[in-house]
């Protein structure tokens, strides 16, 4: 401080606004002065014709005071001190900062420091933003996937890539219009970044636009762009644009930064990410791994796992009750639920509770339940069909603590951010891990509070979580903070290998991404007489006058191949040669040089691949059909036969015959009749714990009846049959024999009844069962222990 200059005092800047731009029903804002408390002091060396030779210094900048009169001030804003000395208002106005200014505040402004250090990232945060600047330098024109939990900064590294960068045009997508405002309000602050000194406190926070309606016009689309550094916007609301004006918006934009990418594979989602080829796209995911396993459209640049986040303190331990009731578990859920929120509230903590439903038809059912038994907590609801003022209503009162507890339909998996809540109580059980791991993560991040304590996870064990594909989550003794980071890391760990066996195919050019295809697991197997083969000489045997061969696609090490057969043929319903009937067959081969096995899809049923066979193992190959075929039949625990084709030798007006359900069995007793034989059979039963249908056929054809939902698991599933195919101890009689093939009872049996095993339509439905009488006793027909 110089002789001339002292400090008087100290005062309250309040936030200074730009004055904002309207564009087509879109505001655009830019914060150009965070609130701050600051030192009044005199500075007679830079008084003018406004200033009353004082100045407001503090750490977001310097500015001249005027003391008193409004007419002092002329054009922009200058701070004008009140009487009272101490409380400071900004008068006059200021427009938006031009870009390039705001960009040369960005240059050397980022500062990395140690990591979890003061005024430093997070160690998850670092190492995300290295990733994006090591992927952006390696020219990959791929999206880069950054893998972050719930919690552990990801919106903080948006916006630190973006400062380090120096974006000049960044587009953010965002699922719902909830996140769509809080990134935007996180851009327009820039979060923690420069209250922490991550960020330099001169540098100048961006102009952000919330895009929430359409745009029409190219001109406005080209003045949004000239305003706004940043655009959040959700797919829908670029949909709602013209395709003009969404073309400039895409064009005109640098940086494509993608939120919640887990929702990218859908077509909206795509119209956007698919207009950034070439330019810099990162896409962000607590989840890689999807339900449908569809592939995320890029390349894992960094993964900061769930186990980590645990191991470092980012998650608190999950305290879990298992629900266990036949009569009224939902009660049951509610009532444990609201006695950990009274006892945590005892214990000082500023809990809430979210009660999960799976519809909102279910909202109208729970939330009853939740008045009924807490009244004083004000039990409020919140689902998609809700206007908004009562959903701004809802989420009011959370956060006024005029209620307690929210019934909810997913609505706040995404884009909420309330650490208070800490108490989930899930009437629905989850079937897929991704949106489990975002709504739980939500509960057991930690705070800076020291008002919040553990959070308590309540949910039902019955017969659907019981099927459910994370049954081990729903079990009465489960850890679920090792399970649910031990199947994140399996989930993610799977999702990576499915997009790299993806990649492998993109070299070959292929209009249609390999991702893209779902085949029907099916197969047609023939064992090579050698370990090679030539994939490029199977297009040729489809080339036909009628028929259109795609390019030749090739991966996987060059083991795995497929192609499209286009055909117009005439219809059967008309002799016009006008009229054409368009098919497009789906062929993929799999050939495993190890074992001399090709497998062969083709996506129409009747076709055969014996001449395809042929060309691509460069000779004939051995079909492995009739007995072989029924291999795979073998080792499914509790089989099941559903269906059986039998054909007769002998009788040629009756050779054909199907048989099912409680008939079943007669199709199955002509092992040494030598009169007829099984054309197919069909059974459900147990692999690996997970319930499954296999079929084969005479022919040859093996099958499961659904798609797989890549070509890699339609691979995998090969392979696992090729196991089969190929070991010659197991006996196709004795698989049939030990089928389990159940016999309807018309009446009780006359020896002893121990058990019954009843199907799970009656745990998932009743209650209750008549029970039974019997040499005058009565027999419990349903008994839950």
């Amino acid at each position: 401080m110089t002789s001339d200059e002292r400090v008087q005092q100290t005062a309250t800047v309040p936030e200074l606004w730009a004055q904002p731009v309207k564009i087509a029903g879109n505001e655009v804002r830019q914060l150009l002065v965070p609130a701050m408390t600051a030192a009044v002091q005199d500075s007679h060396s830079d008084a003018d014709d406004t200033s009353d030779g004082r100045r407001v210094t503090g750490v977001y900048g310097s500015w001249p005071v005027v003391s008193g009169s409004l007419e002092r001030v002329r054009d922009g804003a200058v701070l004008l001190l009140t009487e009272h000395a101490q409380e400071l208002v900004w008068s006059g106005s200021a427009g938006l900062t031009e870009p390039e200014e705001l960009l040369e505040s960005w240059r050397g402004a980022f500062h990395f420091g140690d990591p979890d250090g003061e005024g430093a990232l997070r160690s998850p945060q670092v190492g995300a933003v290295h990733a994006a600047v090591g992927h952006f330098l390696s020219s990959n024109d791929e999206p880069g996937l950054i893998v972050m939990p719930t919690g552990t900064g990801k919106t903080e590294s948006m916006l630190a890539i973006a400062v380090h960068e120096r974006v000049a045009h960044l587009l953010v997508l965002v699922p719902t219009a909830a996140l769509r405002q809080q990134i935007a309000t996180k851009f327009l602050t820039l979060g923690i970044l420069q209250r922490e000194g991550i960020v330099n406190p001169l540098a100048l926070r961006p102009a952000v636009a919330e895009l929430a309606r359409g745009i029409s016009s190219v001109e406005d689309a080209r003045a949004l762009l000239a305003a706004a550094q940043v655009v959040v916007a959700t797919p829908d609301s670029l949909r709602a644009c013209s395709a003009e004006a969404k073309e400039v918006l895409l064009e005109g934009c640098s940086h494509l930064f993608v939120d919640e990418a887990h929702h990218a594979p859908a077509a909206t989602w795509q119209a956007a990410i698919s207009h950034f080829p070439g330019r810099r796209v990162l896409l962000f995911t607590a989840t890689p791994h999807r339900r449908d396993k569809q592939d995320l459209r890029g390349r894992q640049i960094y993964r900061y796992s769930l186990a980590a986040a645990q191991r470092d303190g980012y998650y608190r331990e999950i305290a879990y009750s298992a629900i266990v009731s036949l009569n009224d578990a939902e009660r049951l859920i509610a009532t444990a639920a609201v006695e950990r929120l009274r006892r945590d509230r005892r214990s000082g903590f500023d809990h809430l509770i979210m009660a999960r439903v799976g519809s909102v038809a279910r909202t109208a059912q729970i939330l009853p339940l939740y008045e009924q038994i807490a009244p004083d907590f004000a039990p409020v609801v919140i689902h998609s069909q809700l206007g908004v003022k009562p959903k701004r209503a809802a989420l009011e009162a959370l956060r006024s603590r005029t209620s307690r507890i929210i019934v909810c339909v997913d609505m706040l998996g995404e884009g909420f951010d309330m650490p208070q809540l800490k108490i989930a109580a899930l009437h629905d059980s989850r079937k897929s891990l991704s949106p489990l791991i975002q709504l739980v993560g939500r509960f057991t991040r930690t705070a800076q509070d020291s008002d919040l304590g553990t959070a308590s996870v309540f949910a039902a064990r019955d017969a659907q979580s019981a099927m459910s594909p994370l049954s081990d989550l729903y079990r009465e003794d489960a850890d679920w903070n090792a399970i649910m980071r031990d199947e994140s890391e399996r989930l993610t760990i799977e999702a990576e290998r499915t997009a790299e066996f993806d990649r492998s195919f993109r070299a070959a050019g292929e209009a249609l991404p390999t991702s893209t295809l779902r085949p029907t697991v099916s197969a047609i197997a023939f064992l090579a007489s050698s370990n090679s083969w030539d994939p490029a000489a199977g297009p040729s045997v489809f080339e036909a006058a009628n028929s259109e061969v795609s390019a030749l696609t090739v991966g996987h090490e060059g083991n795995v191949a497929w192609f499209v057969v286009s055909r117009l043929d005439t219809v059967p319903w008309s002799s016009s040669a006008q009229m054409e009937d368009a098919t497009h067959e789906l062929v993929v081969m799999r050939f495993d040089p190890k074992r001399r096995l090709l497998f062969i899809h083709g996506s129409e049923k009747s076709s055969k691949f014996e001449d395809l066979a042929e060309a691509v193992l460069q000779g004939p190959g051995e079909l492995l059909h009739e007995a072989v075929a029924f291999r795979v039949l073998s080792g499914l625990g509790y089989p099941v036969p559903t269906n059986v084709g039998l054909v007769d030798l002998i009788d040629g007006d009756n050779r054909f015959s199907m048989h099912t359900g409680g008939d079943v069995s007669a199709g199955l007793r002509v092992q040494n009749t030598g009169t007829k034989s099984q054309t197919h059979i069909a059974l459900k039963g147990f692999a690996n714990g997970e319930r499954t249908v296999i079929s084969a056929a005479r022919s040859g054809r093996i099958w499961s009846p659904r798609a797989a939902r890549s070509v890699q698991e339609w691979v995998q599933w090969c392979d696992e049959q090729g196991d089969k195919l190929l070991d010659a101890s197991i006996n196709v009689a004795e698989v049939i024999s030990g089928f389990v093939v159940p016999e309807p009872l018309r009446k009780i049996p006359e020896e002893m009844l121990l058990a019954v095993e009843w199907p799970a339509l009656v745990y998932e439905s009743l209650t209750a069962l008549p029970d039974i009488e019997r040499q005058g006793a009565c027999i419990r027909c349903l008994s839950w222990t």
